[in-house]
C-alpha cells in the first residue's frame, strides 16, 4: 500500500538549502552580462553528454570574454567542427576552464596562434605553452565570442578538475538568478522481463504529465495496472528563466511507496564514458526529437558515475518476490541547481506477476478475425512479432523462427487487440541469425504465412562479420555493443543499390565497420564512397572511407540508409568579395567567398588552399554558413596582387579560381 510522502519533503529542502555547500568561492562570469544558457551541463549530445554549459549572447559574434580567475593559457586548439576555437586556461586554482566556438583571441594570445599557422600551413592547431608563456589575470580580456564549430552564436564554457573530469559550473562558484521550477512534459514506463509486452504490443508506454494548479505538482490522470517488472522513464526539462531555453534538471530521484529507488546527479563526468550518454536518455526517443527522455534505471553498459540505483534491481520495481499485490504510488523529483523543485506523481495497481506458459499448453484466448498481415520489428532489448490472423481459433499463434528450412524455435504470443497477437523474444543464443519468421495456430495447421528476414543477433563474438549478396557488409564484435542485441540487415526493398540497418537508433559501446565494394578501380575508387541518408537534414552524408582489401571502409555508429554513391562534381567557389581587374582602397581588405560540395564536403584545411601573391593565407572556413574567409596579417602594398584558390573534397574533384586585383591607398 502507497504511504504519505510528506515527510521527505523536510529533506527535500535541506538538499535545497545546501546545495551548492561545496561550491568555491563565487566567481565572475566570462560575459558582462546578463546569464541566460542555451544547453545545461549533461545535456544529450551525439554519443557524448554536453560537458560544460552554452551562454547566449543574443545571436551576436563578438561578445568580450573575460578570465574568471587567474591562470594562465595552457592550450589553443583549432578546427573547423567540435569546438572550433578553443581556449584552455589553467586557473590558480588548479581547474581548466574551457572556452569554445570563439570568433577570436586577444591581441596577446592571438599573436602565438598566427605564428603557429603560418609556420605550419594549417588552420588546424593543437598548441600547448607553458605556465609562464601566457599568463593570464582575473578580469582580463582573453577572446571574443563566435560560432566556429557550432552552427549559432554563444559561448560554450567548461570547468575541468586538474585531472581533466568536466564538473558543474552552477555548482562550482558560478551562480545564476534562477526562480523557475523543473518542467514535467510525460512519464514513461518500460517493461524489462523476457517476455511482456503492453496491450499496444510495445515495451514501451508514455504518457502526459498534467500540471495542478500549484504548479510545482505534477499527475498522470489515470491509474495504471503491472504485472511484470518495470523501469521508469521520464521527460522533463529545466530553465534558468521563463521561457527561456530547455536543458537537463540537475538532479531526478525516483521514489516508490516512501523509498527511492533511483537518482541521477548530473554534478561531474567522466571523458572515457561518454557512450553511456546513450543509455542514460532514451536514443530511440532523441532519434525522434524528444532528447529530454532519461531512464531511471540502470542500463547495462551504463558508466555514468551520477545515476545510481537505490536498491539490488536496478532500480526497477517488480522483481522483489515480497512486492504486495495492491495499489503503489510512485514519485519523481526534479530539482535545479538553484533547489527549485517539481514532483510527479503517479498511482499503480501491482497485480500477481503473469504466468507465461509453453507453446502447446492449449492456452483459451478470444477468438478474433482479422486480414492483416504477419510483421516483426527490431527494438532495443529484443524483436517482437505482430500476427494479424484472418483464421478463427481458440488458440493463440505460435511463432516459428527460421533459419533456412531449420527450426530454431517456437514462442508463445499474446492477444493485444481483435484479431491482433504479438510476441516478444529476448536476444538468445539459439537466435543468432533468424531467415524467416512464421506462424500456426495448432499443431494440425502450417504455417499460415512465411515472410523473409535477415535477423543478426550481434555482440556474442569478438569479431563478426554480416555479409549481405556480396554488395555490403557489417563487421562487429562484442567490444561494440553494451549488451548482444538483435539488428535486421538487408537491401533496401526500394532500391537494391542501398541496404539498411535496422533499428535506426541504437545505442553502441563503439564504431563499427561498414563494407562495400568500390564501383571502379581501385586507383580511382576515391570517387565514390559509402554514404549514409540524414532523414532530419534530408541529405546523403559521406562517410570517412578508406579502402581495406578492395572495399571501402566506414565506421557506423547505428542504422538507417547506407548506399555507395559516386560523386564526380566539383566543389563550388562562389560569391568571391574580390573581383577580377578591379582596384580596392582598403589595404587590408578581407577575402571572402562562398565554398559549396554537392556531396563528399571537405576534410579538413589541407582541401583548401588560399595563396595571395604566393604565400599562404589562413582559411577560416565555417561548414554551416559555407563562408571562407581569409585576411592579409599585413598591410597590402599598392599595386597589382594575384589571388590563386584552389580547393578539393573528399572524392578528390578539384577546383581552383585564379585572379588579379589592385590596391591603391586613398591618400595617394
Amino acid at each position: 500500500m502507497h504511504r504519505s510522502l510528506n515527510i521527505l519533503w523536510p529533506l527535500f529542502l535541506i538538499v535545497a538549502l545546501n546545495v551548492t555547500a561545496a561550491d568555491q568561492k563565487q566567481r565572475p562570469w566570462p560575459v558582462k552580462r546578463e546569464i541566460d544558457l542555451s544547453s545545461g551541463f549533461g545535456d544529450l549530445r551525439p554519443n557524448r553528454f554536453h560537458a560544460g554549459v552554452d551562454i547566449r549572447t543574443g545571436g551576436q559574434i563578438g561578445t568580450k570574454i573575460y578570465s574568471p580567475v587567474n591562470g594562465y593559457v595552457w592550450r589553443i586548439k583549432m578546427s573547423y567542427l567540435g569546438y572550433g576555437k578553443g581556449l584552455y586556461v589553467i586557473g590558480d586554482d588548479g581547474h581548466i576552464y574551457v572556452y569554445g566556438h570563439l570568433d577570436n583571441f586577444s591581441s596577446k594570445i592571438d599573436k602565438f596562434v598566427k605564428q603557429a599557422q603560418l609556420k605550419s600551413r594549417r588552420y588546424y592547431l593543437d598548441l600547448t605553452f607553458e605556465k609562464a608563456e601566457i599568463p593570464i589575470k582575473q578580469g582580463e580580456l582573453i577572446a571574443f565570442s563566435g560560432r566556429t564549430g557550432s552552427n549559432a552564436p554563444h559561448l560554450h564554457f567548461e570547468i575541468r578538475t586538474p585531472d581533466n573530469y568536466p564538473i558543474n559550473p552552477l555548482n562550482h562558484g558560478f551562480s545564476l538568478h534562477d526562480a523557475v521550477r523543473p518542467v514535467f512534459n510525460r512519464i514513461g514506463f518500460k517493461l524489462t522481463d523476457d517476455h511482456s509486452l503492453f496491450d499496444n504490443g510495445s515495451r514501451k508506454l508514455i504518457l502526459d504529465a498534467v500540471r495542478q494548479k500549484t504548479g510545482t505538482d505534477y499527475v498522470v490522470e489515470k491509474v495504471l495496472h503491472f504485472n511484470s517488472p518495470f523501469g521508469v522513464l521520464v521527460d522533463c526539462y529545466d530553465q534558468n528563466r521563463v521561457g527561456g531555453m530547455r536543458h537537463t534538471p540537475r538532479r531526478l530521484s525516483l521514489y516508490i511507496d516512501d523509498t527511492l529507488y533511483y537518482q541521477v546527479t548530473m554534478d561531474t563526468l567522466d571523458f572515457d564514458i561518454q557512450r553511456s550518454v546513450n543509455l542514460e536518455y532514451d536514443l530511440v526517443e532523441a532519434a525522434e526529437g524528444e532528447k529530454r527522455v532519461r531512464r531511471l534505471f540502470h542500463h547495462t553498459g551504463n558508466e555514468f558515475s551520477g545515476s545510481k540505483p537505490a536498491n539490488n534491481d536496478r532500480g526497477l520495481f517488480g522483481f522483489d518476490a515480497w512486492t504486495l499485490p495492491g495499489p503503489h504510488r510512485g514519485l519523481v523529483v526534479a530539482e535545479d541547481i538553484a533547489g527549485n523543485i517539481s514532483r510527479l506523481t503517479f498511482d499503480f495497481v501491482w497485480e500477481s506477476p503473469e504466468v507465461i506458459l509453453p507453446p502447446d499448453s492449449g492456452v483459451v484466448v478470444q477468438r478474433a478475425v482479422s486480414d492483416g498481415p504477419l510483421a516483426y520489428t527490431v527494438v532495443d532489448d529484443g524483436l517482437i512479432v505482430y500476427i494479424n490472423t484472418n483464421v478463427g481459433s481458440e488458440l493463440a499463434p505460435r511463432v516459428e523462427l527460421y533459419d533456412g528450412d531449420s527450426l530454431l524455435g517456437v514462442e508463445s504470443s499474446r492477444l493485444i487487440a481483435a484479431g491482433r497477437y504479438a510476441c516478444f523474444i529476448p536476444p538468445q543464443q539459439k537466435y543468432r541469425r533468424i531467415r524467416r519468421i512464421g506462424y500456426t495456430l495448432s499443431e494440425s495447421i502450417p504455417a499460415e504465412r512465411l515472410i523473409p528476414a535477415n535477423i543478426y543477433l550481434v555482440g556474442l563474438e569478438d569479431k563478426e562479420t554480416i555479409e549481405v549478396d556480396g554488395n555490403f557488409a557489417v563487421s562487429t564484435g562484442r567490444q561494440n555493443f553494451f549488451a548482444p542485441r538483435f539488428i535486421d540487415v538487408g537491401a533496401d526493398k526500394n532500391n537494391p543499390n542501398r541496404y539498411t540497418i535496422e533499428p535506426e537508433a541504437f545505442a553502441c559501446r563503439s564504431d563499427f565497420a561498414v563494407l562495400m565494394p568500390p564501383q571502379k578501380s581501385s586507383s580511382e575508387a576515391t570517387s565514390d564512397g559509402i554514404c549514409w541518408w540524414d532523414k532530419k537534414e534530408n541529405e546523403w552524408v559521406w562517410l570517412d572511407n578508406i579502402l581495406d582489401a578492395n572495399r571501402l571502409k566506414t565506421s557506423a555508429t547505428g542504422g538507417g540508409l547506407y548506399a555507395l554513391l559516386t560523386d564526380n562534381q566539383p566543389p563550388v567557389i562562389s560569391r568571391l568579395s574580390v573581383k577580377n581587374g578591379l582596384t580596392y582602397f582598403n589595404p587590408q581588405l578581407s577575402i571572402d567567398f562562398l565554398l559549396s560540395d554537392n556531396l563528399s564536403k571537405f576534410a579538413d584545411d589541407r582541401h583548401i588552399l588560399i595563396e595571395l601573391d604566393g604565400q599562404w593565407m589562413i582559411p577560416e572556413y565555417d561548414p554551416f554558413t559555407k563562408v571562407c574567409k581569409t585576411r592579409p596579417l599585413e598591410t597590402l602594398a599598392d599595386g597589382r596582387h594575384d589571388l590563386k584558390i584552389s580547393v578539393t573534397d573528399k572524392a578528390g574533384n578539384k577546383t581552383e579560381k585564379t585572379l588579379h586585383f589592385f590596391v591603391k591607398a586613398q591618400n595617394n
